[in-house]
């Protein structure tokens, strides 16, 4: 498994833990991963740590299953997928894109924003997210 795509999947996990683990296992989750990702840890020792994290609840451990297959979270997939299928009218250019990726300034958290949703600000720094290019699976949208 490239050590990229785990730190990712990190990355990205921790806006989705709430859905998958419920708001109160969330936050000791989004912890721990805040923790590692900023850590100065080795890099081997972070990935290791990082790949018990996400193997510990079984919602979370197929989200990252999932991610780590495609590179991007599994509902981005699907509106991929629903945007491959879309022909649109002739001559009105192409649809806007599926999913962008967003990501905190200090490297530690990744948001895909799907259309106009709100985009909430990093949970470790409080810091506006930046976009940033795709990530490891470089999703066609």
């Amino acid at each position: 498994m490239d050590d990229d795509a785990i730190l990712e999947a990190m990355r990205t996990l921790r806006g989705y833990l709430p859905g998958l683990v419920g708001d109160a296992e969330a936050g000791g989750i989004d912890r721990e991963l805040a923790d590692l990702l900023v850590s100065t840890a080795d890099v081997a020792e972070v990935i290791d740590l990082g790949l018990q994290v996400l193997q510990r609840d079984e919602a979370v451990a197929e989200w990252a299953a999932a991610f780590l297959a495609d590179g991007f979270p599994p509902d981005v997939r699907a509106l991929i997928e629903e945007r491959e299928r879309y022909s649109g009218l002739p001559g009105l250019g192409e649809p806007p894109p599926a999913a962008r990726r967003y990501a905190c300034p200090n490297g530690d958290f990744v948001r895909w924003r799907r259309g106009a949703e709100p985009l909430p600000p990093c949970p470790t720094h409080s810091l506006p997210l930046a976009e940033a290019p795709a990530g490891v699976g470089d999703p066609p949208c």
